[in-house]
């Protein structure tokens, strides 16, 4: 099984942030009010951390919209049936 991460740049809008907080149109917050927001975006950043997973299997049989996996696995599904019926493989 491989398993990977991989940073991601997500950009979060202060000025939403601080609406959401109740800051409308022209009002600011205050220095430390600004100073906090922009400390807990650092720290969002720092525990977003996305990864996937996944396996490579052998596609066993694929009759009609069932298609079978490693004899294990079946999927009854006309589309997933449709696109691995030509495959001798499949990352799951």
């Amino acid at each position: 099984m491989l398993v990977t991460s991989s940073p991601i740049n997500i950009e979060v809008d202060k000025r939403r942030v601080w609406h959401y907080l109740g800051y409308r149109g022209k009002g600011k917050p205050s220095a430390r009010i600004s100073s906090l927001v922009d400390e807990y975006i650092e720290n969002a950043h720092q525990l977003i951390e996305p990864s996937h997973s996944y396996i490579i299997k052998n596609v066993e049989s694929v009759h009609g919209s069932v298609a079978v996996i490693d004899s294990s696995i079946v999927f009854e599904s006309e589309v997933i049936a449709r696109l691995l019926e030509r495959c001798c493989m499949v990352a799951v």
